[in-house]
Order: C-alpha cells, then structure tokens, then sequence
C-alpha cells in the first residue's frame, strides 16, 4: 500500500497455516503494529504485511487423566488459555464458557497440565486468547486419548493367597504380583482373563 490514504485490511483469504487460526496483520515480522483482519488502517508509506496465526500444538505426556498440551501464536496473547472437553465442539469453542486450563509460558510456546480426566476417553482442545480487546482468536481444535485402565482382581486357588502392588494400572504399564502359598502347598503359575469392562482376573495355581 502506498502512504497517505487510509485502507480496509481484509481477512487473511487463501492462505492457511497447519491447525492454526488467523489473528490479522503485522507490519514486521517480529513486534511492529497489529492490524485487526477488516480494520482501517493508514499507512505512512509503502509497507508489507504479515500474517498472524493462533497455532494449537500437539499434546504429550498422556496418561489415564492427565495430558500436557502446547501451542503458539505469532505474538503474545491477553489471558491465553487452552479450551477442552471429552465433547466435541466443532469447528471452536466458546472462550467465554468453556472449561479451561491457564497456558503459561510465552507465545514463542504456550503450554498448559490437564488433570481429572476420564481413562480411556478422547478430548478435544484448542489454543485461544485475545490481543488486548473484546474479540478471541483460536487456533484449531485437536485431540487426544487418555490411556485405558484396568482393575486388577485376584482370585486365589485353594492353599495360599495372592496380591497386586496396584489395584488399576494403565495400558501398557505393569504390576507387580505376589502369590503365598500356604503350608504344603508349591506355588505354580498364574492365569489371565481380560473381560470387556478391561478388568484383569488373575487366578493363582498352588
């Protein structure tokens, strides 16, 4: 554009960044003056812009109920928070009503610790804050699925008894068994059953 005259900066068009949402303009890469996608604006002279994005990262650490999840944007955001649910909101959340995480950190990478959540469960989240106004900006929704969980129950034979240093455990995680056989009795072996509710019977064989 060239100085003088005022100008409408449109919507970012065509252009699309991997699960990001579009903040508006800057005038330089890094810091310069934030433009709001269909504002007025005056420039002094001839000048580029650059897009600017609220990008939701990929979440980590996964367990049965808890989950960090990260993100970006291209300049540092007013309250920015992570939006999540085990249901799923569509295209965004709602900022103002959503259950939330506070993101720390700085907009070169925002991150947030989810907790409480449900085992086996997928969770839908999504990056957003605002620059300073009333609007919020998003990046886009993601997922991710907490690890199942299984009961341990132990079904001890006749002569001794038997025990589980945890009473759940994670898929993929371990346990350790301990079986006590009674007087006269020669411990032998263990036997596993996985039910459909993902509960573990372990029978002891004296």
């Amino acid at each position: 554009s060239s100085g003088g005259a005022a100008v409408t900066l449109a919507t970012v068009g065509t252009l699309t960044l991997s699960n990001s949402g579009f903040i508006g303009w800057a005038t330089a890469t890094s810091g310069g003056t934030f433009i709001a996608a269909n504002s007025s604006y005056t420039p002094g002279s001839s000048l580029t812009l650059y897009a600017q994005w609220v990008t939701t990262g990929a979440s980590s650490n996964v367990t049965r109920t808890t989950a960090d999840v990260a993100g970006t944007a291209s300049l540092a955001l007013t309250s920015p928070k992570f939006c999540y649910s085990s249901t799923n909101p569509g295209s965004s959340f709602d900022a103002g009503t959503c259950t939330s995480s506070a993101a720390s950190g700085t907009y070169t990478g925002y991150s947030a610790s989810l907790s409480g959540l449900t085992a086996n469960t997928t969770y839908y989240y999504q990056l957003t804050g605002t620059t300073g106004g009333a609007t919020s900006y998003y990046g886009s929704v993601r997922t991710f699925t907490t690890l199942a969980s299984y009961t341990i129950t132990i079904n001890s034979a006749t002569g001794g008894s038997g025990a589980t240093s945890a009473a759940s455990v994670a898929a993929g995680g371990s346990v350790t068994l301990t079986a006590t056989a009674s007087s006269g009795y020669v411990f032998s072996s263990w036997t596993c059953t996985r039910s459909e509710e993902h509960t573990s019977e372990l029978q002891s064989r004296l």
